[in-house]
């Protein structure tokens, strides 16, 4: 267990510092704004949105991204964008937020296409993939290998204008008794949302969709066994630790994952081109700013964590084995069913598998890692 521990803190500091990030098209330095662009400007029309998250501004990972995006829009227009703030929950069902936004109901919001599978599979891929990949081929492929012109299709198909503004890393599971074997899933009252649950689901699981804020209730009330939702930061801020005594990594429900910025369609369209360009510079800087600073709090969650007597245990191997083969008999039912998630899928495999080869060269494994 000590071996485990150490080798998981490791992996938690071995993050990835990116100097830029490009998502969409937008590049901009890690820490900055473009704050003044548009100053001289305070005379033309300001825009203020009605918006709400997902996420409770509580959780210091995913809700602090939420007040990121809105000081940085007000601040980088010179207030011509504000965004009037509702919590999860306080003006439309949390869950509820998709359809409010493509209806013009809610103006933006900040979400994760992991909940958005009813309106298609697809959604689910860009909000987190079992066993996928990193968040730097992710990003790549998003950037260089066709990944933003399918995110645009799809999200544009349903009214709806997204700019990647976040992401996520991996995800650990929650269980109130001990996880050893798969069967261990038969019948389990599990939160969880995306193409997890459905790998979860082949073992009889009961998935649960629930909006993170609820989360913590329904451990109390024991609506809910185990979660598989975030990560440790805004876990440990969520208080899973009071209501459950095991944590399981590595995270094979996800490895990396984006937070979207939703626009409603015509609201973004009625933007001007300035204006569309600060919304995705504050985004980029979102982005590069969720990733350095996530690596440091989920490090520093994961001791308190630990110090607080949570068990944080390994997948069993057998366990993550059949979990694979489970993902695959998953991805390919979906590939058969819906020609979008076929394509979607294959791109993306197509561009993992030709830069395997780098991958290799550059990382050092344990076989060849210094001994002193």
């Amino acid at each position: 267990m000590r071996g485990f521990i150490a080798g998981l803190l490791l992996g938690l500091i071995a993050g990835v510092m990116l100097a830029m990030i490009d998502i969409g098209g937008r590049s901009i330095p890690h820490g900055t704004t473009g704050n003044g662009i548009l100053r001289g400007a305070k005379s033309a029309p300001t825009v203020q949105w009605r918006f709400t998250s997902l996420f409770p501004q509580f959780m210091p990972h995913a809700g602090a991204r939420v007040q990121s995006i809105v000081r940085s829009l007000n601040n980088s227009t010179d207030g011509r964008v504000t965004l009037k703030v509702f919590e999860p929950g306080q003006l439309v069902d949390a869950l509820d937020t998709f359809d409010a936004v493509a209806s013009g109901v809610l103006d933006a919001a900040f979400t994760s296409a992991s909940y958005w599978g009813e309106k298609s599979p697809v959604f689910e891929m860009f909000g987190g993939i079992p066993f996928g990949p990193d968040i730097n081929t992710l990003i790549a492929w998003f950037n260089t290998g066709g990944g933003h012109r399918f995110y645009n299709e799809l999200y544009h198909s349903f009214n709806i204008h997204a700019v990647v503004c976040g992401v996520n890393g991996s995800t650990g599971g929650w269980f109130t008794n001990e996880i050893k074997k798969v069967e261990d899933f038969k019948d389990l009252k599990l939160a969880v949302v995306g193409l997890p649950a459905r790998v979860a689901e082949v073992f009889g699981a009961k998935p649960i969709t629930m909006a993170p804020s609820d989360l913590s209730g329904a451990f109390r009330s024991h609506q809910i066994s185990g979660a598989i939702v975030i990560s440790p930061a805004d876990d440990k801020s969520l208080n899973f630790y009071r209501q459950t005594a095991y944590y399981y990594f590595p995270g094979w429900s996800r490895q990396s994952g984006f937070l979207d910025l939703m626009i409603n369609l015509d609201k973004w369209k009625a933007l001007e081109p300035q204006l569309k360009e600060r919304v995705e510079t504050v985004c980029a800087a979102n982005v590069a700013a969720s990733l350095s600073e996530g690596e440091s709090l989920h490090f520093d969650a994961l001791k308190d964590l630990i110090l607080e007597g949570v068990k944080v245990q390994r997948w069993p191997a057998v366990m993550i084995a059949d979990l694979h083969t489970a993902w695959v008999h998953v991805s390919n039912t979906l590939s058969r069913s819906n020609p979008l998630f076929r394509e979607v899928t294959g791109s993306l495999k197509r561009f993992r598998d030709d830069r395997s080869i780098w991958r290799d060269l550059r990382s050092v494994d344990g076989d060849h890692a210094p001994t002193r």
